[in-house]
């Protein structure tokens, strides 16, 4: 299971927070390190990652819903130059 801490949301100084997460995907384990980019309190973070050829962004954003808040995760990934990652 993932863990660490991305800081506090509400603080703009907490802005370029990082943090190291390690996972297990297919049987094999794979530590990346992430970093928050862009903090709009209660409405928007902006995580952001490079690893394997890639620049990887994740965006959550809240948005009010009758008496509750919808949480959307958008997460895309921008191959970067030529370089190609094949896992074995």
């Amino acid at each position: 299971m993932p863990h660490g801490s991305l800081g506090n949301p509400r603080e703009p100084s907490d802005r370029c927070a990082r943090r190291r997460e390690t996972r297990v995907l297919f049987g094999k384990s794979s530590t990346e390190e992430m970093w928050v980019t862009e903090i709009d309190p209660e409405k928007r973070t902006v995580v952001k990652a490079s690893s394997h050829g890639a620049d990887y962004t994740t965006v959550f954003t809240l948005e009010p819903a009758g008496d509750g808040t919808t949480l959307t995760f958008r997460f895309s990934a921008k191959q970067l130059g030529s370089a190609q990652y094949r896992s074995s």
